[in-house]
């Protein structure tokens, strides 16, 4: 089913939908770019950055304390921010449920 708003309403909605999109743009910049990484040994013992992308790797590593100590390091790094990310995903729920009105 196809809802079409009137003009008015479309240029309002044109306007707001930005406002929408931006809690997951600020998540996106702080977890890609501004959040504090650690440092961890891989399974072969070099030291590693654990990013996003390298955190992946750890967690599906076969060795398992390995696998354990990226989760743990990766969101314990995360932990610190949990307000913030809290308040950011609040608002980002809020945006999808007026964007569905």
């Amino acid at each position: 089913m196809k809802i079409t708003l009137s003009e008015d309403k479309e240029k309002i909605l044109a306007k707001v939908s930005k406002l929408f999109r931006n809690p997951y743009s600020v998540f996106s910049k702080f977890v890609y770019a501004e959040l504090p990484l650690p440092t961890i040994k891989d399974d072969k013992s070099n030291d590693m950055i654990l990013n996003r992308s390298t955190s992946w790797r750890a967690r599906s590593s076969p060795d398992r304390a390995y696998r354990k100590r990226g989760y743990e390091m990766y969101y314990g790094s995360l932990t610190n921010f949990k307000g913030t990310l809290a308040q950011n995903l609040a608002h980002f729920i809020e945006g999808k449920v007026m964007e569905r009105r």
